[in-house]
Parts: C-alpha cells; sequence; structure tokens
C-alpha cells in the first residue's frame, strides 16, 4: 500500500492497517510494506539540493499535469503536487537538503504517518544525470544506514 497524499491521510490508513493486522493475529515483525512517495533530492549543502530540485522539478510538474490537460480533465493531483518544489517542500511531500538535513525530515516523516516504507522519487523532471548520481550516492552512503 503505498500512499502519495498528506501525512494526516497516511497517519490514518497506516494505523488502520496496524490494527487490523492485529485483530488477525499476524506478528507485527512480518507487516507489509506502508508506504508513502516522496521527492528527494540530496546533495553536499541545503543550498545545493534545492537548486537541483528547483530546476528539476517544474518540468516534470508539467508532464504530469499535461495527461490531464490532453483529457481535459481538471487536475486532480493539484494539492500533492504544487506547481514549484518549494511549494512541495512546505506541504512536506518533498526534501531537497544534506545528508543531515534528508534524515531528519525521513524520521520526522516515519513518527507523523507510521509508515515503514518510503517510495523516493529521486530522478525526475530534466535533472542533470550527474546531479542524480551524486544524489542517489549520498542517500545510499549518508541516509540508508541510519534506517538499516
Amino acid at each position: 500500500m503505498v500512499s502519495l497524499g498528506p501525512g494526516a491521510r497516511a497517519r490514518a490508513i497506516s494505523d488502520r492497517y496496524h490494527e487490523e493486522w492485529k485483530k488477525l493475529g499476524r506478528d507485527g515483525g512480518a507487516l507489509p510494506g506502508i508506504g508513502i512517495t516522496r521527492h528527494i533530492v540530496v546533495a553536499d549543502t541545503d543550498a545545493g539540493a534545492r537548486r537541483i530540485a528547483n530546476a528539476a522539478y517544474p518540468r516534470w510538474r508539467d508532464a504530469i499535469e499535461y495527461l490531464w490537460r490532453r483529457a481535459k480533465a481538471d487536475f486532480v493531483l493539484k494539492d500533492i503536487y504544487p506547481p514549484d518544489f518549494d511549494a512541495l517542500e512546505r506541504i512536506g511531500h518533498g526534501v531537497a537538503g544534506s545528508p543531515a538535513t534528508v534524515r531528519d525530515y525521513l524520521a520526522r516523516l516515519h513518527t507523523e504517518t507510521g509508515v515503514n516504507t518510503v517510495l523516493c522519487q529521486m530522478v525526475f523532471g530534466d535533472m542533470r544525470f550527474d546531479d542524480a548520481a551524486c544524489s542517489i550516492q549520498l542517500f545510499g552512503r549518508e541516509i540508508i544506514p541510519a534506517f538499516s
């Protein structure tokens, strides 16, 4: 199960899933993935990560909205995916920062939502290959070990 939406909604779903799992008498350690999707960019500094995210995100956002425009339908994901990355961060649906900033964000996200899985959208829009590769390497080296 994966949520795209706000943390509070993901928390409600996560809590209900845990509740129903327990009612079935199942082992809490065998709980399947309860996830949330978030845009994540990691760089050596917060400013560097924000520069990358702010440059790449609008193209991705425009491309996803295009599917609705082409169908002449209202873009139903507009509240989940605002027009710019700064707005996405403000609503908690993404983070761009140093490894420490991203670790803190993910720890808060877990506490806020109760999810046990985060699907990271780390390459999006017209992000440069070198920026994406660096972000993924930093994530693997500096962030994943903190949650293993």
